[in-house]
């Protein structure tokens, strides 16, 4: 029987601490959310999200009605509360229901405009911080998938988990052989749950069914679901860590932990196990600009050289990805989100990536087969002004002579115009743009988190070279 969602709004800290870090709140809703299993049925997983909808307006209402008699300084405070208890309330639902959900919210967390101050800050947890399961509801997993209880498979088994996002948790171990290990256990029913967020996307959306726009969305979503449903399956991740591993190997700086394919199955994953840390602790603990530039430089060309030489896109670049090693070099983690070019896929991106060395600029004939557009929506001079200026800012720094620095007036710029893109729906693109975006707008948040300069024009054009998309 489906776990009921209102224990979990309930459980939720009525009163937060003003001016708190509210760390214990988090760590509060996360122990409350360890025992619970993955509620797989479509009933269960629409009413969550219809309750924290309704929860979140109640909210916002009930901080309305007790701000309207006090002051400008009071009112600050009652709508920073209602924003962090709302923020905590979506943090509980993507948590609760983990999979999409969970990788949506990864998603909006690195869009510091989308959305509050305080829902970008709560959401970023989800990228290395999420909702553990308790470990008694994934022995059976280890067990069915390894042959055994992890305490005989492995000579260590740490039960406590040191990572967690929207598919599975990662556990230390130690091999009988010695190696440290990082064991990625699956969430049961993860895959199940997945189909059936996608087939209520689905519904929600069937409203639009007679829009013209109808037949690309279903497109996107249908992608969606088969790479999901691909990440499920950690042989396919397995191979992906691999390939990277062998584009990457002699590219200074960067590491790759190496699979340990006799103690990995479709459901479990063991890799090497790397020292360093996430983003936020680098930053936190107090790193040199000289350092940051260096570590956004290695993230730029780690994504280039896949791109290029792989030829594959790692689609997801989110902080809890990147590792900044003890001996500082830069580990790159988790490559469930990854696509390997067809043919035609890699012909068009070389095409386009020539065609901006040389122009600068997209021509009308790259971007109509990047959207699909009829002739008629490529004479709307306001669309394609947008969808050039998303082009050219993604292209900018690549085309600087030079150091370029990627500062928030940059993202701002960026930022700003994906809010009229996606308020104006020019937002239809080929399946295969849902990642690369993915990919371009992912690292470059990222590297504007860390201020990076650096000769990214250089870098890239040393990555066209070394790969032209992994030519023969």
């Amino acid at each position: 029987m489906e776990a009921r969602y209102d224990k979990f709004i309930a459980s939720l800290p009525e009163e937060l601490a003003e001016g708190g870090s509210h760390d214990a709140a988090i760590n509060t809703l996360l122990a409350n959310l360890a025992g619970k299993p993955v509620p797989t049925s479509r009933l269960a997983r629409l009413w969550a999200i219809g309750s924290t909808q309704m929860s979140i307006a109640i909210a916002s209402l009930g901080a309305w009605t007790k701000g309207v008699l006090s002051s400008e300084e009071k009112k600050i405070v009652i709508k920073n509360e209602a924003q962090m208890r709302s923020a905590l309330k979506v943090l509980s639902t993507m948590g609760y229901l983990r999979g999409a959900m969970t990788k949506l919210g990864q998603t909006l967390s690195a869009y510091p405009n989308i959305g509050s101050e305080q829902m970008s800050t709560i959401l970023a947890s989800l990228n290395f911080e999420a909702p553990p399961m308790h470990f008694s509801l994934l022995r059976e997993q280890v067990c069915n998938e390894l042959g055994g209880d992890p305490e005989d498979v492995f000579a260590e088994f740490d039960e406590v988990p040191f990572a967690a996002a929207s598919l599975g948790q990662v556990h230390r171990a130690r091999l009988k052989s010695g190696e440290a290990v990082a064991v990625k256990i699956q969430y049961p029913n993860i895959a199940r749950s997945i189909r059936t967020d996608l087939a209520n996307l689905k519904l929600l959306m069937s409203a639009m069914r007679f829009s013209k726009e109808w037949k690309f969305m279903i497109a996107v979503v249908e992608d969606i679901k088969e790479t999901f449903l691909i990440e499920t399956d950690y042989r396919r991740e397995a191979e992906y860590a691999e390939l990277a591993r062998k584009t990457l190997e002699d590219t200074d700086g960067i590491v790759v932990p190496k699979v340990f394919s006799e103690f990995s199955t479709g459901r479990v994953l063991t890799m090497e196990f790397l020292k360093g840390c996430h983003l936020k602790e680098f930053l936190k603990r107090g790193a040199t600009q000289a350092e940051k530039d260096r570590a956004g430089e290695l993230m730029f060309r780690a994504m280039c050289r896949l791109f290029y030489s792989g030829p594959m896109i790692h689609a997801d670049p989110n902080e809890g990805n990147f590792l900044m090693m003890d001996d500082g070099r830069l580990g790159l983690l988790d490559f469930g989100c990854c696509r390997v070019f067809t043919d035609d896929e890699k012909e068009y991106f070389s095409a386009g990536t020539f065609e901006f060395l040389k122009d600068g600029a997209p021509s009308d004939d790259l971007i109509q087969k990047g959207t699909l557009l009829t002739a008629k929506e490529m004479a709307e001079e306001d669309r394609l002004r947008l969808l050039r200026e998303s082009v050219a800012w993604l292209w900018e720094p690549l085309l600087v002579k030079g150091a370029f620095t990627f500062d928030q007036a940059y993202l701002k710029r960026g930022l700003d115009n994906m809010v009229e893109v996606t308020r104006k729906r020019y937002t239809r693109v080929t399946p295969i743009h849902t990642w690369t975006n993915r990919m371009f707008y992912g690292l470059r948040l990222l590297l504007c988190r860390l201020n990076a300069t650096f000769e990214a024009g250089r870098v890239n054009m040393e990555e066209v070279n070394a790969g032209v998309l992994g030519r023969e």
